[in-house]
């Protein structure tokens, strides 16, 4: 007698599950149900998957499905993040703006939080395909403040020929 025809419902869900997370892999699949204190054979669990394909089928798509909405909601955390810091330190910056003190690696800072809030939000939209939360996230929005502040100054504003001239001794 087959193991497939004397498994409870439940059972059947149960190993296929397992052998969805093992990646289809029977091996590793018996393994993990014998260290449970299931003793399953990996020819039955072949067997198995192979009589109840549609719920294996199913079982892998809703696991594929929950990874994905986990690493998507690790990204939106990221982009949440990023874009509290970005506003904390645009009102550190106008503070100290405002008190005369200017940081000298203002222009990297600024670039870095860009950069990972852009990779970030990228990331995310890919995974999902829609927006965060309604909101644009646009990696920008800081940079943006900041000329709006009068702290950055655009390149090209007030553009100045910075051409080199060779100076010959003579």
């Amino acid at each position: 007698m087959s193991l497939a025809l004397d498994l409870p419902e439940a059972k059947v869900g149960e190993f296929l599950a397992v052998l969805c997370a093992a990646g289809g892999s029977t091996r590793k699949a018996a393994k993990q149900l014998a260290e449970r204190g299931d003793a399953v054979r990996p020819k039955e669990l072949e067997a198995l998957r192979d009589q109840h394909s549609g719920l294996y089928l199913a079982i892998a798509a809703e696991q594929t499905r929950a990874q994905e909405e986990a690493i998507a909601q690790e990204f939106r955390e990221i982009v949440q993040g990023t874009n509290r810091l970005t506003r904390a330190f645009v009102d550190e910056l106008a503070e100290r703006v405002e008190a005369g003190d200017i940081p000298r690696d203002l222009p990297q800072v600024v670039q870095a939080l860009a950069k990972v809030t852009q990779v970030s939000t990228d990331k995310l939209l890919a995974l999902t395909g829609r927006p965060v939360n309604g909101q644009t996230n646009n990696p920008l929005d800081s940079a943006q403040k900041l000329v709006e502040m009068g702290i950055l100054v655009p390149k090209n504003a007030d553009a100045h020929d910075t051409t080199a001239e060779d100076i010959t001794d003579g």
